[in-house]
């Protein structure tokens, strides 16, 4: 297969009562864009083309969760939220290494504490980063220079619209 600079990644997101909170990772400091590393960003990857067939954003997400989420039970809990809501969030234009490309934005959205536990207590694995649990107050504390990307303003407005209360 080869990589594409396409790619497909999640907002986690889990809303119970007054509790909001995100999932995100933390780059690794040997992340392949430096200005990137040790930055928070969600969840994903690049789309792969393999035997000339380029595989969905939908499909992309899913794999990825499968290489990075640890926990099966997490796995699971976040696969069946994005397979209940599978459309596209958002489409955002991105220049990886010079290139133009598309990052497809999905939203997982928990509202069940049980399935929260599952997701929140997982460690990232493969090429991903430390997995880190960010409420919403603090996500919004933190401000955009220490999200990679500029996933910042994804989460920002995300916020701004569903959560207005409490933003």
């Amino acid at each position: 297969y080869e990589d594409t600079p396409d790619g497909s990644i999640a907002l986690i997101v889990y809303e119970n009562k007054d509790k909001i909170e995100f999932l995100v990772e933390k780059k690794p400091p040997t992340y392949g864009i430096k200005s990137e590393a040790n930055k928070y960003s969600m969840i994903g990857g690049h789309m792969r083309k393999a035997n000339g067939v380029l595989e969905s954003p939908l499909e992309t997400l899913v794999r990825e969760i499968g290489e990075e989420v640890e926990s099966k039970e997490a796995q699971k809990v976040i696969i069946s939220h994005i397979n209940k809501n599978p459309d596209v969030y958002k489409v955002k234009d991105v220049e990886v290494h010079g290139e133009s490309s598309k990052t497809y934005i999905y939203v997982v959205h928990i509202t069940d504490e049980e399935e929260w536990s599952k997701v929140r207590g997982t460690r990232f694995i493969h090429d991903a980063g430390p997995a880190h649990v960010l409420s919403l107050k603090d996500l919004l504390t933190i401000g955009g220079d220490k999200f990679a990307f500029d996933d910042y303003w994804i989460y920002d407005e995300y916020a701004k619209n569903h959560f207005p209360e409490q933003y």
